[in-house]
């Protein structure tokens, strides 16, 4: 397994306990050779000596490590003579080293929740280790590992000595970066020396980067100070790295409770004097490192709403489809954006920990630093809910595979798996010291559950249908229920017994909260109803129903004044609530829902989105920022496209209407009228001539884009181009302009002549709807996606089939090629891009990191990013290799 200037080490089977061990082998190669027949080692007579001693040394170390028994120390199992040197069997430590996992991370550090966790491990150990008498002389993060379960264990004891050699002032190796002068120089060695190293990677952890060398360090002057430390952690890495041995602490138990005790807590998300309801003020733009390895270059629009944290009056915490951001509803700009897919969230009560749902999978982000913390791993199917203890260190989570987990956020430990009897799990709740946990589920029943003890206390049986949201109090007193049946009902947590049902709603109720006095408790349902109940805990009567949002309510939530609440939903606004007047305090419009179409101009500068409200969004890609919102539209922009000058853009909608715009103004030029159903998909034609239209009108109309004839608005087509026998989903340009190629909920694709109108082939094979159609760059084939989600290359001269790439596990709802023609894009409802190989049809590469249904891909000019966007009103852009 590897090697060292005195020893190898091996990965061995132990044959009577049937497992598997590592065995470390005395052999110091400098002057110890291996007989090939015997296999003993020979040693020259001039170093025996030498040899005998280091091998005594080996042995005597071999019996006090074989006395250790702590979790974080490696377990030395046997020890014995063979081949004329010395053998210690360990347990085979199954992980990554520390170092491994710094350079896994965005600029190698860590959060500080999690630094502070490893950093007691290593100090419970050494602190056992230099009980029995050993100094392990070469910590550094090669010789720390992390196992799955984030446990810390030292390992490679080959430069340890003992205290009784501490003034023989030799030492066996050491790693010059990490090592204390006396180290080094061959001077006396002591415990110090071990929390020395321990300075040095505790400084690596949280700044991703080394302090100078200690001789570095004595020949400059010791003029180096740690950058980026404030405080205790500036305090625990200068008195540890002292250069004199005698200033630095004699106990690393004391040295590392010191500040502790001293009333300055360390910071982190589970620190117990944590403020509640505050944030430290972040700045940037964070990405989850899955999405950077992806190549994902950048977002535009923050998508759905998801959740609300509100901090004050001023500032709500918006955890959205495409991640989380801290808006201020005064200068309506964000504060820091935590870039990372979600499909639903939720934050420990003191603002420190937060935790995203995407897929099956939980993301835990520390808000003190804005780093990607850790994953959460073991459901099997859709994650339904989540929820926090208020300190962050007990996470709940809820799914579609039938079982409730417990997570013990400060190690990634599984702590309990509840499994419901009947049906998924539809919502979860914690109370906020975590000893209770309640979980609801589709047959109307919720359980409780002792968190201590993983059994089940009650079930709470009530509700007519499907328990959709659960809440406790902030006392723990009361648990309130939303469900299918469009009732909330209050239960007392000691006695099981239902307090109130509280009738209003009109459709199902999708979230309730109490308030932080739990004086109230606010309610809101699905899409019929659109209003939020406020209702008395006290008597259990409706105190006031605030109405303004026109569509969804998706997340409501409490201000630290209970007078105040915070709603977001489906209309894209973020409401501030006076509930005792009933009337919106602020308003905010910064995210975007669903978007249709996405398109990128020649020049590289630009983006255009079609959206659900009925706008068109411009982005400036090289600024990172949004340059116009083009209104006039009066439903729902179905698909954009760029002229070749990137001068116009062409928009079509569900209002029936086709409208051309100026790109840099942001005026609107002309409007086509003429279909009498939904406009489907427009296209510009290369030479800047015409636009193309497909509708579901079953027709696809040419229009001619410059003619001294046309008003603003005009309704006469140059062509009306009917054939096809059910709605036209979608239309392309050939390169040279002359052809225009529609597809059709009829299963076929159908190629025009432009000058003449006339249809010039048909292409039939695919089994269901054809979604989307687009040219190869050279003209000589066509590509189409259909909700038989396969992707269909077509040779146009001949008429042939040339590949079906298959591999979506939904709608192809997309389809693009790249500008050299070597590989096409496709997006489907199964939220994945994928991209293929044009000659040989094999799958090149799955891009993942949307929430929901790929609308629309489109290619940059040259080629190097790829743009998407999806159902909840995200885009991305993804780097091509």
């Amino acid at each position: 397994m590897g090697k060292g200037s005195f020893g190898i080490t091996y990965r061995a089977h132990h044959q009577i306990l049937n497992d598997v061990v590592a065995i470390k082998e005395f052999y110091p190669s400098q002057y110890a050779t291996r007989n090939q027949h015997s296999l003993a080692l020979n040693i020259p007579k001039n170093h025996r000596n030498t040899y005998q001693r280091s091998l005594a040394r080996f042995l005597e170390e071999g019996r006090i490590l074989a006395k250790l028994n702590h979790p974080n120390v490696v377990q030395v199992r046997d020890l014995f003579e063979e081949s004329n040197t010395a053998y210690l069997v360990m347990d085979l430590v199954q992980g990554k080293t520390l170092l491994r996992e710094l350079d896994s991370q965005p600029h190698r550090r860590l959060p500080v929740q999690r630094v502070e966790a490893l950093m007691g491990q290593l100090v419970d150990a050494l602190e056992t280790i230099h009980q029995a008498g050993i100094y392990h002389l070469d910590l550094k993060p090669e010789n720390l590992v992390l196992t799955a379960q984030d446990k810390l264990i030292v390992i490679d004891f080959g430069a340890a000595t003992q205290a009784i050699h501490a003034r023989a002032k030799k030492t066996r190796s050491f790693t010059e970066c990490y090592a204390p002068p006396e180290l080094v120089s061959g001077g006396e060695i002591g415990p110090e020396s071990d929390l020395f190293e321990m300075g040095m990677i505790l400084y690596e952890m949280l700044t991703g980067t080394l302090p100078h060398p200690a001789m570095t360090r004595l020949m400059e002057g010791d003029k180096w100070r740690p950058q980026g430390l404030e405080g205790v952690w500036y305090r625990l890495v200068m008195s540890a790295i002292a250069l004199k041995r005698k200033e630095r602490p004699k106990n690393v138990r004391e040295w590392w409770q010191k500040e502790n005790l001293s009333g300055v807590t360390l910071l982190g998300p589970f620190s117990q004097e944590a403020s509640a309801g505050k944030i430290d003020p972040l700045k940037g733009y964070f990405t989850l490192p899955m999405l950077q390895q992806q190549g994902m270059e950048q977002r535009l629009g923050r998508g759905c709403i998801r959740g609300l944290i509100p901090l004050d009056l001023d500032g709500v915490m918006v955890l959205g489809a495409g991640g989380t951001s801290l808006l201020n509803f005064s200068s309506r700009r964000a504060g820091w954006e935590i870039d990372c897919p979600t499909e639903l969230g939720a934050v420990s009560g003191d603002k420190r920990l937060l935790a995203l749902v995407w897929q099956e999978q939980i993301y835990l982000w520390d808000l003190t630093q804005g780093q990607f913390w850790r994953s959460l791993q073991g459901h099997k199917k859709q994650i339904t809910s989540i929820a926090l203890s208020n300190n962050g260190s007990l996470l709940v989570s809820g799914s579609k595979d039938e079982t409730v987990r417990v997570w013990d956020s400060y190690s990634g430990e599984q702590l309990h798996q509840f499994s419901e009897p009947i049906g998924w799990v539809t919502s979860v709740a914690i109370t906020k010291d975590g000893q209770l946990i309640a979980s609801g589920c589709g047959d109307g029943t919720i359980r409780l559950w002792d968190r201590q003890s993983g059994q089940e206390k009650t079930v709470l049986v009530g509700h007519e249908g499907r328990v959709d949201t659960l809440t406790f109090s902030g006392d723990g007193k009361l648990l309130a229920s939303g469900g299918r049946d469009r009732k909330v009902r209050v239960w007392l947590v000691n006695s099981s017994e239902l307090q109130f049902c509280l009738e209003g709603h009109t459709d199902w109720v999708s979230q309730v909260v109490f308030s932080g006095d739990n004086h109230f408790l606010a309610s809101t349902s699905e899409i019929d109803d659109k209003s939020i109940c406020i209702w008395s805990v006290e008597n259990g009567q409706e105190m006031a129903r605030l109405r303004g949002h026109w569509n969804r309510v998706r997340a409501i939530a409490f201000c630290q004044d209970s007078r105040y609440l915070v709603s977001g939903a489906d209309d894209y606004t973020i409401r501030l609530w006076d509930i005792l007047q009933g009337k919106t305090v602020h308003q905010l419009h910064q995210h975007t829902n669903w978007v249709y179409g996405v398109a990128c101009s020649a020049d590289g500068r630009w983006v255009g989105t079609g959206n659900n409200d009925g706008t068109i969004r411009l982005w400036d890609i090289v600024e990172r920022r949004e340059v116009h919102v083009l209104q006039g539209h009066e439903e729902a922009v179905s698909s954009v496209a760029f002229s070749s000058d990137s001068r116009w853009l062409v928009s079509g909608s569900w209002d029936e209407t086709v409208r051309l715009w100026d790109v840099h103004s942001g005026k609107l030029a002309r409007v086509f009228s003429g279909h009498d159903h939904w406009v489907k998909s427009v296209a510009f034609s290369p030479n800047n001539q015409f636009i193309a239209s497909g509708s579901w009108d079953k027709t696809v109309r040419l229009w001619e884009v410059h003619s001294r004839w046309l008003t603003l608005n005009a309704n006469k087509p140059l062509r009306v181009l009917q054939g096809h026998l059910d709605d036209v989903e979608c239309v392309a340009f050939s390169p040279d302009s002359q052809l225009v190629a529609s597809g059709s909920d009829d299963k076929t694709v159908r190629i025009w002549e432009v000058s003449s109108g006339q249809q010039v082939k048909q292409f039939e094979g695919h089994t269901y709807n054809v979604e989307t159609v687009a040219f190869s760059p050279d003209g000589q084939f066509i590509a189409s996606g259909s909700r038989d989600k396969t992707v269909r290359l077509w040779h146009i001269l001949s008429g042939k089939e040339m590949h079906v790439f298959r591999g979506h596990l939904g709608y192809v709802n997309c389809v693009a090629f790249s500008p050299n023609g070597n590989f096409i894009a496709s997006g489907s409802t199964d939220k994945m891009i994928a991209l293929w190989d044009l000659m040989s049809g094999e799958l090149l590469q799955l891009f993942q990191g949307h929430t929901h249904y790929i609308n629309s891909v489109a290619f940059s000019a040259d080629g190097s990013i790829l743009v998407s966007v999806d159902h909840d009103g995200v885009v991305r852009l993804w780097k091509i290799n």
